[in-house]
């Protein structure tokens, strides 16, 4: 998937996963075709949850280490944000994946429409929002 559905992805995975993180507004919704609010919540589950058990499974190549006390620290914070990286380059493959499986695509929202969404303060608004923009762009409006 292209970078602008990956974080389209990840933003749906985190707005279903925590609803609290929801309220700034992403540059993309993800819609399908008769999305309703329990399939959201399913589909959301489904693929964080398969996102989550790539990041975990995701070897990473060992890191040299440098000499000494500074070097070791060094060494131990490059991994650190190494394995970070791999882990979250997994998470947002597998989610992708998953997203695609089930019938899902990216719409990029207009300056408007991020303005509306990060309005919404409860996860019940934002599903109901989702939904109904889901609707509009599966019947060409």
């Amino acid at each position: 998937m292209k970078p602008l559905i990956r974080a389209a992805a990840f933003a749906f995975a985190l707005a279903a996963a925590f609803p609290a993180l929801a309220g700034s507004s992403p540059k993309t919704l993800v819609v399908r075709e008769g999305l309703t609010a329990e399939q959201l919540d399913v589909d959301g589950k489904i693929c964080l949850k398969e996102a989550k058990a790539a990041e975990k499974g995701k070897p990473i190549a060992p890191m040299p280490r440098a000499p000494g006390v500074a070097g070791a620290a060094a060494s131990g914070i490059v991994a650190g944000a190494f394995k970070g990286w791999t882990g979250m380059k997994a998470f947002l493959a597998a989610h992708d994946a998953c997203l695609d499986r089930l019938g899902y695509r990216q719409i990029e929202l207009t300056p408007e429409q991020r303005k509306e969404y990060g309005a919404l303060k409860t996860s019940e608004q934002r599903t109901a929002y989702i939904i109904e923009f889901s609707r509009r762009a599966t019947e060409g409006r």
